[in-house]
């Protein structure tokens, strides 16, 4: 999903539905941004999410060889590409169940 078409879903939440919270949040483990839109729609309480990060263009696995060490791996992003995902979620009780996105693009 683009950002256009995401500002225009955001429009088309706002007319037919009632918005129960929006907003832009950063990750706090990599680069990024999710922008999210929660509303009471047909299926319940809904949260749509965009998540736009730089694209992964390799890694790296940093670590010893040796028994208990660890490892870690390390990212590197493009400079100028991004991609965009749309996650949706439903409120069951009070956590939030991922269901099939492709009902919303």
């Amino acid at each position: 999903m683009t950002r256009e078409r995401w500002q225009d879903f955001v429009g088309l939440v706002k007319d037919k539905f009632t918005v129960v919270a929006e907003g832009r949040e950063s990750f706090d483990d990599r680069p990024g941004t999710r922008e999210f839109i929660e509303f009471q729609g047909p299926l319940g309480h809904v949260r749509c999410e965009l998540q736009v990060h730089p694209r992964i263009v390799g890694k790296r696995a940093i670590g010893g060889h040796r028994v208990g060490s660890g490892s870690k791996v390390q990212y590197e992003y493009s400079p100028d590409e991004e991609t965009a995902t749309l996650k949706v979620f439903k409120r069951v009780g009070d956590r939030w169940e991922p269901i099939d996105a492709s009902l919303f693009s």
